[in-house]
């Protein structure tokens, strides 16, 4: 096991020790012991991602490698069209699940900024002829030590090992709904061009990522996405109760009327979470955005959280 994959691991288990003592800590009124040992774990929580930070700014940079095949990919060669194409509609989608991981459903000039300067997209390497190419993004480590870039890379190797319609609700919900679009071109160009693919990334746990893309998995991929009907988002104000919250992004609501929410919340929110307790009165505004399947006839619903407070 890597140096960071042992950091994230040790954190994750802080994270929920800490949120099992600050349960008791409620329960108990606020008892001193159990407030200096929640401090305590918090302090070494803190310590690890400091050195999950440090681990990660020697990383440096992720390269992923994209390479071609088939018939337009023949000498070592790609028509210009099709590779511009091609890097584009990657770069793209890149980019706009990176501003939805990073900030919700947000937009404007100031957060496309930041994403810009966090990713910092490049066209690393072309090798030896032209058909294989490598991109690369800063690793970016955030306060807490988390990269923006390795999370936008891994849920892209779940989105490429999808095997059915079924599975596609649920990864589009951890890409943000405008990267689909460029998802699509990208498939769409390989289809269209007759060609294949083969993605590789070494991930920072020392896992070499994979993907094979044949045609039919690219057929399928670009046949899936596209009977994916986008519904416009919704904003919803709550009131409601926390039931559990995770360093990882997701978070539980019990409303007012019995009913219960699921959702996740944008990095960019997680400092704020961590002020948060289970069983806390809060409210504010979540964002609805519903999925229909054509294939499947299956509609389904996934909660941002756009904003939150304490009541």
């Amino acid at each position: 096991m890597s140096q960071i994959a042992r950091t994230k691991s040790l954190i994750e288990e802080f994270n929920q020790l800490i949120a099992k003592e600050k349960v008791h800590l409620k329960e108990s009124g606020g008892r001193r012991g159990l407030m200096l040992s929640l401090k305590n774990l918090e302090k070494h929580r803190d310590e690890l991602e400091k050195e999950l930070r440090i681990a990660n700014l020697n990383r440096f940079k992720e390269v992923i490698t994209l390479r071609f095949k088939g018939d337009k990919a023949q000498y070592g060669t790609l028509p210009l069209g099709i590779a511009g194409g091609l890097t584009k509609s990657f770069s793209n989608a890149v980019f706009e699940t990176s501003k939805y991981l990073k900030f919700g459903i947000k937009e404007g000039q100031e957060i496309e900024n930041i994403i810009h300067e966090t990713i910092d997209l490049r066209l690393e390497d072309i090798a030896p002829g032209s058909t294989i190419l490598r991109i690369s993004g800063k690793t970016s480590p955030d306060s807490f030590g988390n990269s923006l870039i390795q999370r936008v890379f891994t849920n892209m190797f779940n989105l490429f090992k999808c095997e059915s319609y079924h599975d596609i609700s649920g990864i589009i919900s951890n890409l943000g709904t405008n990267s689909i679009k460029y998802y699509i071109d990208f498939f769409g160009e390989m289809n269209n061009s007759n060609l294949e693919i083969e993605i590789n990334w070494n991930s920072p746990e020392n896992q070499s990522m994979y993907w094979k893309g044949t045609k039919d998995k690219i057929i399928r991929l670009h046949n899936a996405l596209n009977q994916i009907d986008i519904r416009e988002a919704e904003t919803i104000d709550f009131e409601g109760k926390l039931v559990s919250i995770s360093s990882k992004g997701l978070f539980e609501l019990a409303t007012g009327d019995n009913g219960h929410i699921k959702g996740k919340f944008p990095s960019d929110l997680l400092s704020a979470m961590r002020n948060f307790h289970i069983d806390d009165e809060c409210k504010g505004k979540l964002s609805k955005q519903t999925f229909f399947n054509s294939h499947t006839q299956k509609e389904k619903a996934e909660y941002t959280l756009e904003h939150i407070s304490k009541q």
